[in-house]
């Protein structure tokens, strides 16, 4: 496998489809497997290894990962990538799978924090507060949503410093029966001037549905009504989840409280 057949592999539009493509992808498999045989120790066909397994196979992934970082202690970008794998098996439906996996996953993003400049640590600290609340440990969720709060320097990240970080103390807010704070909480989260990613795919909605689900639905409709100032091409979407909010319904929030 050349140099350049390696980084095309690695890349989303040259990974090759366990099921739709099984065949392909065999033979991919069994060619990694082969070049990771003959140079286990080149830390730019591990990290490609690891892109290519990353969705399909989390176990090989990992494995290369794990054998990149150990040739290499000091760089950040292993646990963090580490980090990244194991928060996808927090997307589950069990309680027990979800608190292990994060549990993972904070241990490898905390590495490479300490590992990291302040710029990238900014970049982090997001993951951080959330994976925390996953792994059911709120002291942390709140000391980095609170860092998060804090940043002054954070550039065109600024504005998801604001929007996550007030969601993550309003839900440790709603686990202490604080509604009160948890209602301020979800308005300063409103309050965001935006960011790419916000005003693309919009707001998070965790926290809103928590407060709908106690009839909070007042804050609610004015935390929709502020998100529409940075989330204009959501504004149609926003109307009409007012509009089953209005009617003492919860919305199908979708991929909006993907958190």
């Amino acid at each position: 496998m050349d140099k350049s057949l390696i980084e095309v592999l690695a890349i989303p539009d040259g990974q090759l489809d366990e099921i739709l493509d099984a065949e392909a992808y065999s033979q991919g498999k069994k060619a990694w497997a082969d070049q990771l045989k003959k140079d286990p120790e080149n830390l730019k066909l591990l990290e490609h290894s690891a892109e290519f397994f990353f969705q399909s196979d989390s176990e090989l992934a990992a494995k290369s990962l794990q054998a990149a970082r150990a040739l290499d202690m000091s760089n950040p970008k292993w646990p963090a990538a580490l980090g990244q794998l194991y928060s996808l098996d927090m997307m589950t439906s069990s309680l027990k799978v979800k608190g292990e996996a994060a549990s993972k996953a904070l241990e490898q993003l905390e590495i490479a924090y300490k590992l990291s400049s302040d710029m990238a640590r900014d970049a982090l600290l997001q993951s951080l507060a959330k994976t925390a609340m996953a792994a059911n440990k709120p002291k942390k969720a709140k000391k980095y949503a609170e860092q998060m709060l804090r940043q002054k320097s954070a550039g065109w990240n600024a504005g998801n410093n604001i929007h996550h970080g007030n969601l993550i103390l309003g839900l440790i807010a709603i686990t202490m029966d604080d509604v009160g704070r948890a209602k301020e909480h979800l308005i300063k989260a409103g309050e965001t001037s935006g960011s790419p990613q916000l005003n693309s795919f919009g707001p998070n909605m965790t926290l809103a549905k928590e407060l709908l689900q106690k009839g909070e639905k007042d804050v609610v409709l004015k935390y929709f009504r502020l998100c529409s100032n940075f989330w204009k091409m959501g504004r149609g979407r926003l109307d009409e989840w007012a509009l089953v909010v209005k009617e003492n319904k919860i919305p199908d929030f979708g991929s909006n409280l993907y958190y």
